[in-house]
């Protein structure tokens, strides 16, 4: 690992409890910041930002719920379709957030 990087590293583990995690999109950063959690404000941080992914998900859930809306009422095969487009990815964002939502009580558990 390069230096900047070790340095960006600690950086991230050690504000996390400040900053919270919110530049944490890249994966390899989110499972470095996971498997080195130690301490309990460590681990808050990670159920804050795995809370803030299982908002995300079920914004997503709702966006598709809405565009469904608009397809009811219409009986052409193409709106059809789209319905259960929407339909089928509503259902996966809200497992997804469950899922968020598992991972942040973890670590809650684990700030305990």
């Amino acid at each position: 690992m390069s230096l900047f990087r070790t340095l960006m590293v600690g950086l991230a583990i050690a504000a996390a409890p400040i900053a919270g995690i919110a530049w944490a999109d890249d994966s390899a950063l989110e499972q470095i910041l996971v498997s080195t959690a130690t301490t309990p404000a460590q681990h808050q941080a990670l159920a804050k930002y795995y809370h803030a992914k299982a908002a995300d998900a079920k914004a997503e859930a709702e966006n598709h719920r809405s565009m469904l809306r608009s397809y009811s009422g219409t009986s052409t095969t193409m709106a059809k379709a789209q319905a259960e487009h929407c339909n089928k990815l509503a259902s996966l964002s809200d497992a997804q957030a469950a899922e968020y939502e598992k991972l942040a009580a973890s670590q809650e558990a684990q700030a305990k």
